[in-house]
């Protein structure tokens, strides 16, 4: 499993970074890690200007001043971090999805076509530093309310302790939360039983469909990855215990 530590001050790789009135440092990735980060940065970049920033509704006040509105091309920063997650789900599998109503095939096919029509629709995609001081592993957050602005909001964690395949997993997991109008429906962070439409249950889908099934900007490190991370969520994200057969889907 790809992991990421928190560095100590002395020992940071990168200058400090500022985002609105956070600051943070990065953390330590391999350097397979970062290398793919860097390389899809420059196939994402231009796609995410001209096309995902016009589509999805990044309004400007919340990817600024650090974020990486400025430099948007820059893989250490939020925005093309972002950029990198949703070009993964757009570019891991080929054939890719006809148009925004193709549901067909593997989820790792439709969940691309699935999150673009559901963020399009929201028109509002944020982010921000931490949900609270006493919240700061909260990786994303969606409202859904008839009486309050909604928004799918990612926060540091989104950006910095998840590598580009758990970021386009996680993106899918919060549009289904808007798009469904669902809570997790065992507990404040679990789903009832795999498989289901719930939440967890269509990103554990997605990271199966990846694993065996992406075969474009990809790689042995991120597929393995995917099939770990199943595999944990399969075990820990559930509160009841999950089919023999789904337990040997990787």
């Amino acid at each position: 499993m790809i992991k990421f530590q928190v560095l100590v001050l002395a020992m940071v790789y990168f200058n400090n970074l500022w985002a609105a009135s956070c600051k943070y440092n990065l953390y330590q990735i391999n350097s397979s890690e970062r290398a793919a980060e860097k390389y899809l940065s420059n196939k994402s970049c231009n796609k995410g200007i001209n096309y995902y920033w016009k589509k999805f509704g990044f309004p400007k006040k919340y990817w600024d001043e650090g974020f990486g509105f400025h430099d948007a091309c820059n893989w250490k920063k939020p925005l093309s971090r972002m950029f990198n997650a949703l070009f993964v789900l757009q570019y891991a599998y080929y054939p890719r999805a006809k148009n925004w109503d193709d549901l067909s095939g593997p989820s790792v096919k439709w969940a691309y076509p699935y999150v673009a029509r559901g963020l399009n629709r929201l028109d509002d995609t944020l982010a921000g530093c931490y949900k609270s001081s006493s919240k700061k592993n909260v990786i994303a957050t969606t409202q859904r309310h008839w009486y309050q602005d909604e928004w799918i909001k990612f926060w540091l964690p989104f950006f910095y302790t998840r590598n580009m395949v758990e970021r386009a997993a996680t993106i899918f997991h919060e549009v289904r939360h808007w798009r469904g109008n669902l809570s997790h429906n065992c507990g404040k962070s679990k789903d009832k039983h795999y498989p289901s439409k719930q939440p967890y249950a269509l990103q554990v889908d997605y990271l199966i469909t990846y694993y065996w099934h992406a075969n474009r900007y990809t790689s042995k490190v991120h597929k393995a990855f995917a099939k770990e991370l199943g595999k944990s969520y399969l075990g820990s994200k559930f509160c009841k215990s999950v089919a023999k057969w789904a337990e040997n889907v990787f």
